[in-house]
C-alpha cells in the first residue's frame, strides 16, 4: 500500500513537474521573482511544517532528542539545494523549457543517486545487482543528455547564426549554450543534495519512529527542515529581485487570490514528487 501511494505521488509530482512553467503564463501582471518568492512560502513552509506537526508525535522532542549536528546538517543541504534551483531558473532561461529540463532532471538523477550510493555505502555497492541496475539506468540517463546537449548546441547554432552573419568570429555563437549548460550542471550538483539531506537526517527519522511516529509520515520530520533550508534560499533572493525591480507591491495589488493559487503550482508539484520519493 506504502509502495502504490508512493508511486501514485511520484507520477503526481512528475506531472506538476512538468509543468511548471504554466503559472508563469497564467499570472501576466507578475515578474518571476513574485511567482516563485510566494510558491516557496507556501510549498516549503505553510505545508510542509503543519504537515510535520500533525502526521509526527511530539515533533518539538523529536528535535530535542537528536544530535543538533544532523538538524544544522538537514537545514545546510536544504540550502544547497535551494541554490540549486536557483541555477535551475538560469539553466531554464538560457536553454528554454524542453531542453533545459531534459538535462537538468538527467544530471540530478545521475548526481544524486550512484554518487550518493557510493558516497554513503561505498563504492564496492555499485558493483552488486542492485548497483549495477542503477549505474545501467543512468548510463541511459547520461546518454540522453548528451543526445540533448548536441542538439541544444545545434540549434543554438541555428538560432544565433542569422544575428552574427556579418561577424568574422563564429565562437561567440556557442556562448549562451555553454553558460546555459554550466547553470545546469551546477544545478544538477547542488539540487541533487536534497538527497544527502534525507539520508544525513535519518536519526530524526528514527527518533520520530521512537516517539511513535507511523513508518510512512516519520520522514516528514526531515523534509519541514530541508523545505525550510530550502526556503531561505528561494524567499531570500525572490525578494531581493522584487525590492530590486520594485515589484513588491504586485503581491497584493495585482491579481488577486488566483495569482496566488497559481504561485505554488511548480513547487507543490515539487513537494509531491518528494513525499511520495
Amino acid at each position: 500500500m506504502d509502495l502504490t501511494l508512493g508511486i501514485a505521488l511520484v507520477i503526481c509530482g512528475g506531472a506538476l513537474e512538468g509543468l511548471f512553467s504554466l503559472p508563469v503564463t497564467r499570472t501576466p501582471k507578475w515578474q518571476w521573482e513574485n511567482v516563485w518568492g510566494l510558491g516557496s512560502l507556501i510549498a516549503l513552509v505553510l505545508v510542509p511544517w503543519p504537515v510535520a506537526l500533525l502526521t509526527v508525535p511530539n515533533l518539538a522532542g523529536v528535535y530535542a532528542a537528536v544530535d543538533p549536528r544532523v538538524l544544522v546538517l538537514a537545514l545546510l543541504f536544504g540550502v544547497g539545494w535551494g541554490l540549486g534551483g536557483i541555477f535551475w531558473g538560469k539553466g531554464i532561461a538560457a536553454l528554454g523549457v524542453a531542453l533545459g529540463v531534459s538535462l537538468l532532471m538527467g544530471l540530478i538523477n545521475i548526481f544524486g543517486s550512484p554518487v550518493l550510493l557510493a558516497f554513503t555505502e561505498g563504492p564496492g555497492k555499485l558493483l552488486e545487482p542492485g548497483g549495477l541496475t542503477l549505474l545501467t539506468a543512468v548510463a541511459v540517463m547520461i546518454a540522453g543528455v548528451v543526445i540533448c546537449s548536441i542538439a541544444g548546441a545545434i540549434k543554438s547554432r541555428e538560432l544565433a547564426a542569422p544575428a552574427d552573419a556579418s561577424s568574422s568570429n563564429g565562437n561567440d555563437i556557442r556562448t549562451p549554450f555553454l553558460v546555459g549548460l554550466g547553470f545546469c550542471v551546477v544545478s544538477g550538483l547542488l539540487s541533487a543534495l536534497v538527497n544527502f539531506g534525507f539520508v544525513y537526517g535519518e536519526p530524526i527519522k528514527q527518533q520520530a519512529l521512537e516517539l511513535g511516529a507511523p513508518d510512512a509520515a516519520a520522514p516528514n520530520a526531515i523534509w519541514a527542515l530541508v523545505f525550510t533550508g530550502n526556503y531561505l534560499v528561494n524567499a531570500g533572493y525572490a525578494f531581493i529581485l522584487m525590492v530590486r525591480n520594485k515589484t513588491l507591491g504586485r503581491l497584493v495589488n495585482t491579481g488577486g487570490w488566483s495569482y496566488w493559487a497559481w504561485a505554488e503550482w511548480h513547487l507543490i508539484g515539487a513537494s509531491s514528487f518528494l513525499v511520495g520519493t
